[in-house]
């Protein structure tokens, strides 16, 4: 079974570039019964165009709630690009396989 992810936004931050910056901490669930965990690494910057937030929050034919949905489509976009859930299953099985630390011979 894949492990299923989430991000918990905890700030954000306008950065002199025009982007903002928000600070995150990339999740696992750890069970059926909701409980979750930090993957190992998971805490990240995820970085927005500012022009492109803009665009979404000051259109003004949106309701506030189609705003959110887009701006986490948008997160959605950045994080998923960063490849957490192919990293994460492979840290999990190659510590499923070996004991740190490990000496390999060159």
């Amino acid at each position: 079974m894949a492990n299923q992810y989430r991000a918990r936004i905890v700030d954000s931050e306008a950065a002199a570039s025009g982007d903002v910056h928000l600070d995150c901490f990339l999740e696992r669930s750890k069970d059926e019964g909701g409980t979750w965990e930090l993957v190992d690494g998971g805490h990240r910057t995820v970085v927005l165009d500012g022009d492109a937030v803009l665009a979404i929050t000051e259109n003004e034919g949106l309701t506030d709630n189609q705003k959110v949905g887009q701006l986490a489509d948008m997160f959605k976009q950045e994080v998923v690009g960063w490849g957490i859930d192919r990293s994460d299953d492979a840290d999990q099985q190659i510590n499923a396989l070996v004991s740190f630390p490990v000496k390999v011979e060159l």
